[in-house]
């Protein structure tokens, strides 16, 4: 069962998050290739036409949109379950994968 490594591996989740940006530049770090994503997710965070309780699923929506662009969620996964990756069933890869996503 992989909840328990879903709750040892969320403290990597953020890093993970954080170094994994698509499309990497050799010449750039981190920090500027995560920067295109940041901005346009906080562009959205801040839009007030997307603010309060009535774009709450708009305003996700779009988010999602900009952090699928920006990160690569199943290497993500992948690397977040390490060596435990190998030992689940496909199925609970896109499983984990699926909740790690969301």
């Amino acid at each position: 069962m992989i909840i328990p490594v879903v709750r040892k591996s969320s403290y990597f989740a953020l890093l993970m998050f954080l170094f994994s940006a698509l499309p990497v530049v050799a010449s750039s770090g981190p920090t500027e290739a995560l920067k295109p994503t940041l901005e346009g997710m906080l562009e959205i965070i801040q839009d007030p036409s997307l603010s309060g309780n009535e774009q709450k699923d708009s305003r996700r929506r779009k988010i999602m949109d900009v952090a699928t662009r920006g990160f690569d969620f199943a290497e993500m996964s992948k690397r977040v379950l390490g060596k435990t990756w190998n030992k689940v069933s496909p199925q609970e890869r896109k499983t984990f994968e699926k909740l790690f996503t969301k």
